[in-house]
C-alpha cells in the first residue's frame, strides 16, 4: 500500500484566516518513523531551525484513493511561510464533513480545506479540552490562541443515523 505525509504548514493571519503551506510527500519504501520524516520535510524547508516551527502533531490519517494519507499540522510563526507557496482558508467558510453511516464512517467527499480544519479542532480539543501541556506550553501567540477560541470542540464529520438502524431498534 502506498503511505503519503501530508504537512499543513499554517500560521493564523487574522481572526479566522490561516495561511498554509500544503505538501505531500510519498512515504512508502523508506520504513522510516513518519514524525521522523516529518521532521525531514521542514529541516528541507528551512523551518527547522527552532526559530520558526513551534508545534507539530499528527492530526488524522484516511484511505483515499489506494493509499493511507498520514496528516500532520505544524503550527508556524506568519513570517516563516513569506518563502513558500501558500493558500488563504477563512475557517468559517468551512463545511464539517459527515459521513452518511455509522459502519462506513469515512465521508464520501471530504477536502483539503475539511482536513485542514480538523487538524485545528484537535489541537484545540488538546489545549482546551485535555490540557495537553506540551501544546499549552508551545502556543503563546494571541491570533492562535484566539482562533482556537472560535472552533467548536468536535475532532471530526458528523455521524448521520443510517437507515438500516431504526429497523433495528423496531424489532427489538
Amino acid at each position: 500500500m502506498i503511505v503519503i505525509l501530508e504537512l499543513f504548514i499554517c500560521a493564523i493571519e487574522r481572526e479566522d484566516v490561516v495561511r498554509f503551506h500544503h505538501l505531500q510527500h510519498n512515504i512508502s519504501d523508506t520504513g522510516n518513523d513518519p514524525d521522523y520524516l516529518m521532521r525531514e520535510q521542514l529541516f528541507r524547508l528551512g523551518l527547522l531551525n527552532g526559530n520558526y516551527a513551534q508545534y507539530a502533531h499528527g492530526t488524522s490519517w484516511r484511505y483515499e484513493a489506494g493509499q493511507t494519507v498520514l496528516t500532520y499540522l505544524v503550527l508556524v510563526d506568519l513570517k516563516s511561510l513569506d518563502c513558500l507557496p501558500t493558500q488563504v482558508l477563512s475557517i468559517s467558510n468551512v463545511v464539517c464533513s459527515k459521513s452518511t453511516d455509522t459502519l462506513s464512517p469515512r465521508p464520501e467527499k471530504l477536502c483539503v480545506d475539511q482536513v485542514l480544519v480538523h487538524g485545528l479542532r484537535h489541537l484545540r480539543y488538546l489545549m482546551f479540552d485535555c490540557g495537553d501541556q506540551v501544546i499549552t506550553n508551545a502556543i503563546k501567540d494571541q491570533p492562535t490562541l484566539h482562533l482556537f477560541s472560535l472552533l467548536a470542540p468536535a475532532l471530526a464529520g458528523r455521524i448521520g443515523k443510517p437507515k438500516w438502524l431504526n429497523s433495528l431498534y423496531m424489532n427489538a
